[in-house]
């Protein structure tokens, strides 16, 4: 049996809100119901599964919307954003330090997927005798999950290769159970010769959808690179609720700017302004501090417009092309 999950954005809390840990256990109950169901076979007898295969298909961790990119420890350069060049070691670093905060915030959840794995938390009543379900007996038999990682747009720095990203690719690996080797987590399957063979044995093919998007993918310099999509993300809409509520303060209520932190999941991303103006209008915002929210917004717009990533970008006039 073959469960694909993709979208899970886990996050590190600082943009919106992540899934919370309750979730996994419905989907842990939901897996268990599934494999039960699987292990009635079409000769008409019951064969408890000894295994399931889980694809996890990408976005699975949210790299790109937090505010880690906003901020800067100790001797850390101010300019670290996922554009940069791969080889720099501060963007492994950086890397290292979201996932970290990903795995502290999503601990529970992740300790569900690691005990799913290890065969742990999934099982089914035996077999009797007579091919049926023992559901008399309190015996139980363990259900392990094969858990398999590939990549989306925004966790694509998983595919960046050096031993730099290795060591956070390992830290994943053990945290979730993956059956992934500390290399680059494939992004197409023909990477990774153990997840061609899966698809192949249940004849799919499975890819995350980013590529049909050009936001999010950039067809001629392939998944190791940044996009449109994360400039945006990191500069406009992760940036935007920090800045306003560092300059409004006390002038709104606490919950508006947590509030706002969920334009990150405004669709599509250009929208956000008209949305801003609806959080504005529902929340009753004097017009004098409405007019510094969007003095705001359009600093940022300036900004990002200003970037080098965004102008090597759209570096040819073309009024069809996603930068124009």
């Amino acid at each position: 049996m073959l469960v694909a999950i993709s979208d899970l954005h886990l996050d590190d809390g600082t943009c919106g809100k992540s899934l919370s840990a309750d979730a996994f256990q419905i989907f842990r109950e939901r897996l268990e119901q599934l494999a039960y169901s699987a292990s009635q076979r079409a000769d008409g007898s019951y064969r408890p599964l000894e295994s399931v295969d889980l694809l996890l298909l990408g976005d699975i961790f949210e790299l790109i919307h937090t505010t880690l990119w906003l901020k800067s420890k100790a001797g850390e350069a101010l300019s670290i954003r996922p554009w940069i060049n791969s080889g720099e070691p501060a963007l492994a670093e950086k890397t290292y330090e979201i996932t970290q905060a990903i795995l502290e915030h999503n601990a529970a959840s992740i300790a569900m997927m690691r005990s799913m794995a290890d065969g742990e938390a999934i099982s089914l009543p035996p077999a009797s005798a007579g091919g049926r379900p023992a559901l008399e007996t309190r015996e139980r038999v363990p259900v392990r999950v094969n858990t398999y990682y590939m990549l989306g747009n925004h966790d694509w720095l998983y595919h960046l290769p050096g031993e730099a990203y290795d060591q956070t690719r390992r830290h994943i690996i053990e945290k979730m159970g993956l059956l992934n080797s500390p290399s680059p987590i494939p992004y197409e399957p023909m990477e990774w010769g153990a997840l061609e063979a899966l698809l192949e044995k249940y004849h799919i093919f499975a890819r995350h959808g980013d590529c049909y998007d050009r936001w999010s993918y950039n067809a001629e310099l392939g998944r190791d690179a940044a996009t449109l999509g994360d400039a945006l993300s990191v500069e406009l809409l992760n940036r935007f609720p920090e800045e306003v509520e560092d300059r409004l303060g006390e002038a709104l209520p606490g919950h508006f700017y947590r509030g706002l932190h969920e334009v990150i999941n405004v669709r599509p991303s250009v929208a956000a302004p008209l949305w801003i103006g609806g959080q504005l209008r529902q929340y009753h915002v004097a017009d004098k501090v409405e007019q510094v929210v969007k003095e705001i917004w359009n600093e940022l717009v300036t900004d990002f417009l200003k970037l080098d990533f965004i102008h090597a970008l759209g570096n040819r006039w073309n009024p069809f092309d996603s930068v124009d």
